[in-house]
């Protein structure tokens, strides 16, 4: 597993496996899943959005 984050837009991604991603669902407020072909979770995004 290998985490990233970039501070200029807060954002934190948790990579599972390496490859093509298929889908990507939002599967809550800021929270998206990264799907492969063979629907295996292959990395999470995570958003912070500040209120303006």
């Amino acid at each position: 597993m290998r985490i990233s984050y970039d501070p200029k837009y807060d954002v934190m991604y948790l990579k599972f496996i390496d490859g093509k991603v298929a889908d990507t669902i939002e599967v809550e407020a800021n929270i998206l899943i990264d799907y492969g072909e063979q629907r295996e979770i292959m990395g999470i995004e995570i958003i912070r959005r500040l209120s303006e």
